[in-house]
C-alpha cells in the first residue's frame, strides 16, 4: 500500500483537492481570534465568522466567502500555523507531525467538497 499523499509530498506539491482535504472540520480558523501583542500568543474567541455552520462545523458558503466576509482567512501552504490548534491537521503536516494522532474518521477524501 502506498504511503498517504502528506507523507510524501510538502504543503506546495499538494494538488487543492488533497490540500483541502486535510481540514478536518475543527472550525477554529473561522473563530474570531486575539493576538497578545506582547507574547505573540493567540487566543480563541467563541464568537463564529457569520457564514460557519456550527452543527456541520463548515462554512455555509464556502466557495463565495472571501467576497462575502471580508476578513476571511484563506489558508493556503504558504501560510504560518503557529495560530492553528496543535490537533489542526494542516500545522500537523507542515511541522512534519503527520496525522495518525488526529481523528482519521473525520479526515475528508480529495474531491468531497468544503
Amino acid at each position: 500500500m502506498a504511503a498517504p499523499f502528506w507523507r510524501t509530498k510538502s504543503l506546495q506539491e499538494m494538488t487543492t483537492a488533497e490540500w483541502e482535504s486535510l481540514c478536518d472540520g475543527c472550525a477554529r480558523c473561522c473563530l474570531e481570534k486575539l493576538e497578545d501583542e506582547d507574547t505573540g500568543k493567540v487566543h480563541y474567541t467563541n464568537i463564529a465568522c457569520r457564514l460557519l455552520d456550527c452543527e456541520a462545523c463548515r462554512c455555509s458558503d464556502y466557495e463565495n466567502r472571501m467576497s462575502r466576509v471580508k476578513d476571511c482567512v484563506k489558508i493556503t501552504p504558504e501560510e504560518q500555523f503557529f495560530w492553528l490548534p496543535k490537533t489542526c491537521a494542516y500545522r500537523r503536516v507542515s511541522e512534519g507531525k503527520g496525522l495518525e494522532v488526529v481523528a482519521s474518521a473525520r479526515l475528508r477524501r480529495p474531491g468531497d467538497g468544503a
